[in-house]
């Protein structure tokens, strides 16, 4: 018995003027903002996309490399295609990026930051040096706990709610 994927979604109407490979850019682009698809969640292989969208496996190809150089998607030998990881930061309604909207918490986190440069220029090259450093990187890090939980928890939140395709 043939495979039936049914009827195809609303993207691939006959009078779409968008090329194949760009409808499933956008219903791939889609999927994430609906949270379909979430930061580091693997797609499945070309050939199954292919099978899925009704398409062949080089426009599904062609569509891959595209969101690659959109920098939506990163590719690893061997194991698959995934979200990129720092798409999140780029979505409106990303926690994270709400989190660093607030001007007091960006200064709060940009002055840590600066801090912890200095700290880090400021060591010597011997062990004894090196773990003093170590030690007020952790004492600076105990310092500003609550920054650091609060941006931990916007983090989480990002990838909370989604699930893989």
């Amino acid at each position: 018995m043939p495979y039936d994927p049914g009827p195809l979604p609303e993207p691939w109407a006959p009078d779409d003027p968008r090329v194949l490979f760009q409808r499933v850019v956008d219903d791939i682009l889609t999927k994430i903002e609906t949270g379909e698809l979430y930061p580091n969640a693997r797609l499945p292989s070309a050939r199954k996309m292919a099978e899925q969208y009704g398409v062949g496996v080089m426009t599904i190809q062609r569509a891959l490399r595209e969101l690659q150089q959109m920098r939506i998607t990163y590719s690893v030998a061997g194991k698959g295609t995934f979200i990129h990881p720092d798409f999140a930061d780029l979505s409106t309604d990303a926690p994270l990026r709400d989190a660093l909207a607030d001007p007091a918490t960006l200064h709060q986190l940009g002055e840590y930051l600066r801090q912890q440069q200095a700290i880090l220029a400021s060591r010597g090259t011997t062990a004894r040096d090196k773990t003093t450093a170590g030690r007020q990187l952790y004492d600076h890090a105990q310092a500003h706990r609550d920054l650091l939980d609060r941006i931990a928890q916007a983090m989480a939140a990002d990838r909370a709610p989604y699930r893989e395709l």
